[in-house]
């Protein structure tokens, strides 16, 4: 994918959470049941007696799974990050006392073609909930799973999990942005259309363009994703070194709305 179109996906990302943040953090107010089913995995690094153990919570939001940790375990050492000024503003608001930070991976990546995060620490936990379908081509997807690795402890873990809302074609098949529904969107200026359907051609393969339904504006923002299956996720942990030590569908009506990923170096530590 050409680096101008992974820039214009990005930018309209940006756009998309900096218009409906708070619309859609509503829709995020609760952990997701899956995280649930991750607690014997986070157990077994944030209750090392060894050290205080950290976390990077990259893609925090609103800082949903900092509330969830909190519920579970008393200490430990916490980082959000997010590239949007919105979400993090509502995490800030909810945790005065926790350290969050501004950052976009996909800006990184462009500027320097690796994604060196703005920290030296290493972390024995890492997650990475629902961001990776915002990541625009391949190549940027499994430079960020290498950069991860390289921040995580020896006996650290790494937990992604990736939308699988392809998986779901029925419900999901009408928030999927088409030329039809582009020239219809009276919202829509000639220049933002133009530059829609420019996107639309450039897209590859699992890529789509897809509304949201919530929010007076918005008719006004689509937002980039990629559908990221059990194969493409589990050639990419191979390439990149690591293990997977569990991997579970979970979440949503059906149960399987996202697919998550438990990740560990391939010798254990």
């Amino acid at each position: 994918m050409k680096a101008t179109v992974v820039k214009a996906l990005n930018q309209l990302n940006q756009q998309f959470y900096q218009v409906i943040g708070t619309d859609f953090s509503a829709t995020r107010a609760t952990s997701w049941p899956g995280w649930n089913q991750l607690l014997p995995f986070i157990q077994e690094v944030l209750r090392r007696d060894d050290h205080l153990a950290s976390v990077l919570d990259l893609g925090c939001g609103n800082g949903r799974f900092l509330d969830f940790l909190q519920v579970h375990f008393k200490r430990f050492q916490y980082l959000g990050i997010d590239n949007s000024s919105t979400l993090l503003e509502i995490a800030q608001r909810k945790f005065p006392d926790a350290a969050f930070m501004t950052f976009d991976v996909v800006e990184k990546y462009l500027r320097d073609g690796k994604i060196i995060l703005p920290t030296d620490e290493k972390f024995d936990l890492i997650v990475f909930f629902g961001v990776s379908h915002h990541l625009p081509s391949r190549a940027l997807r499994k430079q960020l799973l290498s950069d991860l690795c390289s921040l995580l402890t020896p006996k650290g873990l790494l937990v992604v999990s990736n939308w699988q809302f392809a998986a779901d074609w029925q419900r999901f098949a009408s928030h999927r942005v088409n030329w039809q529904s582009i020239w219809l969107n009276t919202a829509l200026s000639w220049r933002e259309k133009i530059k829609v359907w420019y996107l639309l051609s450039q897209l590859e393969e699992h890529d789509y363009l897809l509304d949201w339904r919530t929010g007076i504006r918005s008719n006004e923002v689509l937002r980039y994703c990629h559908f990221l299956d059990h194969e493409e996720m589990t050639r990419l942990v191979d390439e990149v070194g690591l293990r997977v030590v569990a991997s579970f569908l979970a979440d949503g009506k059906s149960g399987r709305l996202n697919e998550y990923f438990v990740l560990s170096h391939t010798d254990g530590g």
